[in-house]
C-alpha cells in the first residue's frame, strides 16, 4: 500500500504557527489591559490586591474581587492605584488633605448625579455639608445636616449629623454645653433600634463623652492650681494635669479632646516655665492637627490663629494661618494671612520663607498698610542676610514707581545702610543727605543724621 504523506501542506504549518503566535499576543495584550484596568491595593506587606474599589473612606476600603469583597484596614494599606479614579475617591481624597473647597466642589457634583444607593447619598450629603460648614457657610450645611436626619434615619451619618453640631461648642470652648448635649444623643438612641454602622457610632459618642468627662476635670484642677500661691511645690501639682490628659492623648488621639489636653499640656509646662518644654509641645499639638481629619469651624480657627498670634506662640500660629490662606476667598484676608504668616515664620526662624512670603504680599495686594508693611519687614531681612544687590534693586524700583510714597525716607536709610555696609560710603551719605535735604520732618530723620555722622567719622 502507497504511504500517505502528511495531509497538511508544507505551506499552512507556517501560517497555523502564525496564527497560534497572534493569538497568544492577542490572549497577552487582553490579559495585560484587564491589569491596567483594575484598581490595586498595595498593603504595607506588600501585597497587591486587584479588583475594584467600591467604597473608600478613613477607616478602610472595600475592593470587590473575583470571589467577593475584601475589607482592607486604612493602616494596612501602602498605596492605592486605580486606572480611572472615580469622583468620590477624588472628593474624598480632596477632604482629606482639608482642601476643603475642592472638595465641596466634588461633592456638589458627586449629588447631582444619578444614584439609588441611600448609603452614598448620605455620605457624599454629610461630607459636602461638612466642608461647607469648614468653610463658614454655616446655613447651607445645617440645611444638609436637617436633611440628612430626616430622610437616611437608619444611617449612621444621621447621628454625625447631631453630632457636629456639638463639635462646633467644643471649638467655642464651651465644654459643659458639649457634655450636655452629647447626653442627649446618647439618651435618645440608646432605647431605639440602631443599625450596626449606627451602633458604632453611638459608641464613639460614649467614648467622645468620657474623655470629654476627664479633660473638663484636668482643667478644673489646673485652674484651681493657678490660683494658689506660686511655689514649687504648687507647681508640681501641674504633673497630675500633664499626666492626666496625656493618658486621655494616648488612648484616643484622634478625638477633638486629644486636641485639648494637648493644648493644657502645654499651658501647664508655660505655668511651670519650662519654656523649651512647652515649644516642643506645640510641635506635637500641630502633628496632632495634621493627623486629624478635623479642623476648627471657619470662624473659629481664624480665632484660634489669632489666639496663638496673641500669644506669640507663632509655630501654632503659623499652621492655623497655613490653613485659613488655603480656603480663604476675601482680599482683605488674604491679605492679613500672608502677612501673619510671613511674621510667624520671621519669629520661628524660617528666614527664608518669611522673604517669599513677604514678596508674595507685596506683589499681590492692594492694600496699602500691607503693603508698607510687607516692604519694609521684608528689607530689613534681606538686609540682615546681606542680600545687598536684590535689596538696592527692589527699593530703586519702588522710588522710581512710587517717588511720593510716605515710606520714601524709610527706603532711602534703608539705601544707605546697604551702601554703607558694603564700604560705599559716599553713595551711603547721598542718601543720607537726600533725607535731611527732602524730607525734614521725617520720623527717622534723626536717625539718618546719626549715620552719617557716623560715617564721617570713620571717614576722618
Amino acid at each position: 500500500m502507497k504511504k500517505h504523506n502528511n495531509l497538511v501542506p508544507k505551506h499552512s504549518v507556517k501560517q497555523t504557527a502564525a496564527i497560534l503566535i497572534i493569538i497568544i499576543a492577542a490572549t497577552a495584550l487582553f490579559l495585560s489591559e484587564q491589569l491596567l484596568n483594575a484598581d490595586k491595593v498595595i498593603t504595607t506587606n506588600g501585597e497587591t490586591v486587584e479588583g475594584k474599589i467600591i467604597y473608600y473612606d478613613h477607616e478602610k476600603i472595600e475592593v470587590e474581587i473575583e470571589y467577593g469583597t475584601m475589607t482592607i484596614k486604612q493602616d494596612e494599606i501602602k498605596q492605592l492605584l486605580f486606572d480611572n479614579p472615580p469622583l468620590w475617591y477624588k472628593a474624598d481624597l480632596a477632604q482629606s488633605q482639608k482642601k476643603f473647597k475642592t472638595a465641596s466642589e466634588l461633592y456638589k457634583q458627586l449629588l447631582t448625579e444619578t444614584s439609588t444607593d441611600s448609603q452614598k447619598i448620605a455620605k457624599w450629603k454629610y461630607n459636602f455639608a461638612e466642608c461647607l460648614f469648614r468653610l463658614g457657610e454655616e446655613q447651607k450645611a445645617l440645611s444638609l445636616f436637617k436633611n440628612i436626619k430626616e430622610t437616611y434615619p437608619e444611617t449612621k451619618q444621621a447621628i454625625q449629623s447631631e453630632k457636629i453640631l456639638i463639635e462646633k461648642y467644643l471649638w467655642q470652648d464651651n465644654i459643659e454645653k458639649a457634655i450636655r448635649a452629647l447626653n442627649n444623643i446618647i439618651d435618645k438612641h440608646s432605647s431605639t433600634e440602631l443599625s450596626e454602622d449606627q451602633k458604632i457610632e453611638l459608641e464613639q459618642i460614649k467614648i467622645e463623652k468620657q474623655h470629654l468627662e476627664k479633660y473638663e476635670s484636668s482643667l478644673l484642677k489646673f485652674e484651681e492650681i493657678s490660683k494658689m500661691e506660686r511655689n514649687h511645690k504648687n507647681l508640681r501639682l501641674y504633673d497630675t494635669v500633664i499626666h492626666n490628659c496625656r493618658n486621655i492623648i494616648r488612648s484616643h488621639p484622634k478625638l477633638i479632646t486629644a486636641l485639648y489636653a494637648q493644648q493644657l499640656i502645654i499651658s501647664c509646662y508655660e505655668k511651670m516655665t519650662e519654656y523649651k518644654k512647652s515649644e516642643q509641645e506645640a510641635a506635637k499639638h500641630i502633628e496632632l492637627y495634621k493627623k486629624q481629619m478635623q479642623l476648627p469651624f471657619y470662624e473659629t480657627l481664624a480665632q484660634t490663629a489669632q489666639k496663638f498670634y496673641d500669644q506669640e506662640n507663632y509655630a501654632l500660629a503659623e499652621f492655623f494661618y497655613q490653613t485659613l490662606s488655603a480656603e480663604n476667598k476675601e482680599a482683605e484676608k488674604t491679605d492679613l494671612f500672608r502677612y501673619r504668616l510671613a511674621v510667624c515664620a520671621e519669629k520661628t526662624g524660617k528666614i527664608k520663607n518669611a522673604i517669599t512670603q513677604y514678596e508674595r504680599l507685596i506683589t499681590t495686594t492692594k492694600n496699602a498698610s500691607f503693603f508698607n508693611k510687607g516692604l519694609l519687614n521684608m528689607s530689613h531681612l534681606m538686609l540682615e542676610e546681606k542680600k545687598h544687590q536684590e535689596l538696592e534693586k527692589l527699593l530703586k524700583q519702588q522710588l522710581d514707581s512710587r517717588p511720593e510714597s510716605s515710606l520714601a525716607p524709610q527706603i532711602l536709610y534703608l539705601l544707605a545702610r546697604s551702601a554703607a555696609e558694603q564700604k560705599n560710603t559716599e553713595e551711603a551719605k547721598g542718601y543720607l543727605m537726600q533725607i535731611n535735604q527732602k524730607y525734614p520732618n521725617a520720623p527717622n530723620r534723626y536717625i539718618a543724621e546719626m549715620l552719617l555722622e557716623h560715617i564721617k567719622t570713620l571717614n576722618n
